[in-house]
């Protein structure tokens, strides 16, 4: 699916122009065409080689998915390689999805998958304030790289509300599921890595066109893109500081578990000790009570009238001596 805005030397404003007007447009130097494409085909991709005479390599970039921002520079325009990000909070996943921007003397042109409704506003803005597009295509550059670096910040508040979560959980000793506060805490790790990889090159990408690296930027244009620089370094500074806040977070955790399992060990051995006294005591009278149990004809102890009595009173004097010795000892 193709949208166009065409605006002619500064003043009228198309919308969808027919792709087979492209070319004579361009060729005035005072319009400016703003092509984007939602999910192209064959018929797209052949319409950028056509029309706006792209490089091979830098179409088949466009037609697949790259792993990291990037900038090329030909010799009529530039390829921007540019990343968004799609969250979606209901089920926490976070993603970047690339967005593909040629830009070159009088025209831009966006090609992403699926939907963008940054894409959409920001048309919508320059269909209702074409004096913006007539700065130059540049600018129009930097109003989608600033709309979606903007929506880069809410996810701030996302993260804070995660690690507040973890830290919570971790203070009020709630690690009996282990295994989904790992989940949760890798997760998060996982997802801060990922932007991390993604906004860095980014960084790189929106540098290079602050300074001016390429004719197809203006003196006006680089200012833009040095507030959006600054915007995109203040997040990648606060997402360096999520990894160490959740690397400390980790810590803590692990820190917690282990003062936990050393508990139970302790609650162990306090138990396993009890147990021994009482075997160790026990053994002795085990040793009476088989001794007088075994089935002699003739034993003399048996044939005493007070030697049950007799039985039971030394056991209970080899009880209570051995429970007075552990007590000497510190064991009981």
């Amino acid at each position: 699916m193709m949208t166009s805005l065409a605006l002619e030397r500064g003043k009228k404003l198309t919308k969808n122009m027919p792709a087979g007007r492209f070319k004579a447009f361009l060729r005035d130097r005072r319009n400016i065409l703003w092509l984007d494409m939602k999910n192209p085909g064959k018929e797209e991709f052949d319409l950028l080689a056509n029309v706006f005479d792209f490089h091979p390599l830098s179409i088949e970039d466009a037609r697949k998915p790259q792993e990291l921002p990037k900038i090329d520079e030909f010799n009529k325009y530039i390829l921007v390689v540019f990343h968004r990000i799609a969250h979606n909070r209901r089920i926490g996943r976070i993603e970047p999805k690339e967005i593909d921007i040629f830009l070159g003397r009088n025209f831009i042109v966006s090609v992403h998958s699926n939907s963008s409704h940054g894409i959409e506003e920001v048309m919508d803005s320059m269909e209702k304030k074409p004096h913006i597009m007539s700065l130059g295509p540049d600018i129009v550059l930097h109003r989608i790289m600033d709309y979606f670096t903007d929506k880069y910040f809410p996810l701030i508040r996302y993260f804070d509300e995660k690690i507040d979560e973890l830290e919570e959980s971790i203070l009020k000793g709630k690690v009996g599921k282990t295994q989904a506060i790992l989940r949760k805490m890798m997760k998060l790790k996982r997802d801060i890595l990922e932007l991390k990889q993604s906004i860095g090159p980014q960084r790189i990408v929106i540098n290079r066109l602050s300074r001016r690296e390429t004719p197809f930027i203006s003196a006006r244009g680089s200012v833009y893109f040095r507030d959006v620089y600054d915007h995109i370094l203040r997040f990648y500074t606060e997402l360096e500081t999520y990894r160490d806040l959740i690397s400390s977070t980790f810590e803590a955790y692990l820190s917690v578990v282990s003062n936990r399992m050393t508990e139970a060990s302790n609650r162990m051995n306090e138990v396993m000790k009890t147990l021994t006294i009482i075997a160790t005591i026990f053994l002795p009278l085990t040793f009476v009570t088989g001794l007088y149990g075994m089935n002699f004809r003739i034993m003399p102890e048996l044939l005493w009238d007070y030697g049950y009595y007799l039985a039971l009173l030394g056991m209970l004097v080899i009880a209570i001596g051995m429970l007075i010795f552990f007590r000497k000892r510190g064991w009981v």
